[in-house]
């Protein structure tokens, strides 16, 4: 127990760095948890959540600006949403680069949108930075206020079942959901193609 406790403490705000970057909310969240245990201070778990997400969404913008013709890039300006996106960005670029990592959906699109549009490589950073502090600080502020009652919860026996019980049929109600909805969407177009 003790080795895997160092081991947070070492490689914690590394993992932090990676994971907010990567899968975002989760492990900021995890950074907060790990600061209320005193693994590490809170200055650097939303440091660390912090550089991660700036880092992750600089690239995805030089992938907008740069990376035009990739498949990803590509398939993300097929999608619906990229247009509202698009017309968002233009008519409010400050609000667009503030939020976009609170609106589902525009996590990493939103930074490829922000590349491909007018908006400078200068504004956009600024713009990020600040944002990734914001989004940083609430994220690993939540885990560390609510760290005690996330960890209760977790070392409840019963109600780890609970918990891993209904995350299943939660994640299996929502795949329903977004499937039936897909199909839903799916049979205009079909018709009116037919």
């Amino acid at each position: 127990m003790i080795s895997a406790l160092a081991s947070l403490q070492a490689f914690g705000p590394a993992a932090i760095f990676f994971g907010s970057g990567i899968e975002g909310q989760t492990v900021a969240i995890a950074g907060g948890v790990m600061a209320r245990m005193g693994l590490i201070h809170w200055s650097l778990a939303v440091a660390a959540a912090c550089a991660g997400t700036a880092v992750m969404d600089q690239l995805l913008f030089f992938l907008g600006r740069y990376g035009r013709s990739t498949k990803m890039v590509s398939r993300m300006v097929a999608r619906p949403a990229f247009a509202r996106a698009s017309g968002f960005i233009e008519a409010h670029p400050i609000s667009f680069v503030m939020s976009f990592r609170f609106i589902f959906g525009l996590r990493a699109a939103g930074p490829v949108v922000a590349g491909l549009s007018a908006m400078g490589f200068w504004t956009y950073t600024a713009l990020n930075v600040a944002a990734a502090a914001v989004w940083a600080a609430l994220f690993a502020g939540g885990g560390f206020v609510f760290g005690d009652t996330l960890l209760g919860w977790i070392e409840h026996p019963t109600l780890k079942t609970e918990l891993i019980a209904g995350g299943v049929g939660l994640a299996v109600a929502v795949g329903f959901a977004l499937v039936t909805l897909r199909r839903a969407r799916a049979l205009p177009a079909a018709a009116a193609s037919a």
